[in-house]
């Protein structure tokens, strides 16, 4: 493997992401990259300025012995640079747009024109590209039937966690709870997939005398008439150093809860999150996160019901030995499959 890091030590990564995309995956491997010694550049691409930007950023490089990484969820600028240049285009998909824009938030626009979009700016983005990675086999196998793409410029590669984003922050500590009972932590938008509903539900039949709060980190707007003592909202927009702490000081965090579909291709962040931060992990056991339900990694609950998911919340509660063996499984996990190194080692890999 150092031979083939070697090797590579002459090309030059250069990622290109719209402006305004500052949590695309994509950033777990360019910094990975640059962790490991090789040369890699990132460009913010101006939406309004797209064949402009781009023009620039390959003229910069047209002597170089280049690859192009397209950053999630950029796909747009697969096309334009395409058009720009005959070296090797990489896509870093992670998943079609049709997934986040269709399938999760349903903006299908007027006369369904945003699906039409949508689905054509995938087609075009996944076909124009030399090699496309997808968070998981099950995303490779849709995304093949669905755009009729070849297999062999499909990979997979998971999402993993940009441990970049934490880096340095050791023990500093900062909290914006309204209080500092121990708590649950829900990150996550407001998306069917999220499944925040089925949460609200289950906390009616959480035990009482467990004394545990529930902290949701979300957009989402919570009716009055749902009132609930053991329940704080805090905004979405939170910096690093609130969440590094709220990640630390977590008992044990939530994964998605819903029943919804899209669950079937995916793998979230934050179930990456709650490896690198050593937490047990409760999700809905439908789709690709099943497998680690089987292998007793993460906790699983049955998809989208709120008196599972309470039944397992009290137990899970009750018991803090298992709370720390599932925190051990889910990091021993992570460190195994998903850390940043080894993510980027397996990107570089496809590449070669």
């Amino acid at each position: 493997m150092a031979g083939a890091f070697q090797e590579k030590k002459s090309i030059v990564y250069v990622f290109l992401s719209l402006e305004g995309n500052r949590f695309s995956r994509t950033l777990n491997y360019y910094h990975g990259i640059q962790k490991l010694g090789l040369v890699a550049h990132w460009f913010e691409i101006n939406p309004r300025r797209k064949n402009r930007d781009i023009r620039d950023v390959v003229r910069n490089f047209r002597f170089s012995d280049v690859v192009f990484v397209v950053a999630s969820p950029s796909h747009v600028l697969v096309p334009y640079l395409r058009v720009r240049t005959r070296r090797k285009v990489v896509l870093d998909a992670g998943w079609p747009l049709y997934d986040g824009v269709i399938q999760s938030r349903r903006e299908f626009g007027i006369l369904g024109w945003r699906l039409f979009l949508t689905f054509s700016l995938d087609f075009l983005a996944f076909h124009f590209a030399n090699t496309i990675f997808l968070e998981t086999y099950a995303q490779i196998d849709a995304c093949r039937r669905r755009y009729l793409l070849p297999e062999n410029k499909l990979f997979d590669l998971a999402t993993g966690f940009d441990e970049n984003r934490f880096k340095g922050f050791g023990s500093t500590t900062t909290s914006i709870r309204k209080r500092q009972d121990p708590f649950v932590l829900f990150r996550g938008g407001p998306q069917d997939e999220a499944g925040l509903q089925v949460l609200f539900e289950a906390i009616k039949y959480v035990n009482t005398s467990n004394r545990v709060r529930f902290v949701v980190i979300s957009k989402l707007k919570i009716p009055e008439a749902f009132n609930s003592e053991n329940l704080e909202v805090i905004s979405d927009f939170q910096d690093d150093l609130v969440l590094w702490n709220l990640y630390r000081e977590a008992v044990f965090v939530l994964g998605q809860l819903s029943n919804h579909s899209r669950l079937d291709k995916t793998l979230p962040h934050k179930f990456f999150e709650a490896g690198f931060f050593k937490k047990a992990y409760v999700t809905s056991d439908r789709g690709v996160i099943g497998n680690y339900v089987k292998t007793n990694e993460v906790v699983g609950f049955k998809a989208g019901n709120a008196i599972d998911l309470a039944r397992k919340l009290n137990e899970l509660l009750s018991s803090p030995k298992q709370i720390d063996f599932l925190g051990n499984s889910i990091s021993g996990l992570y460190m195994r499959n998903f850390a940043q190194d080894i993510l980027t080692r397996h990107f570089l890999k496809c590449l070669s």
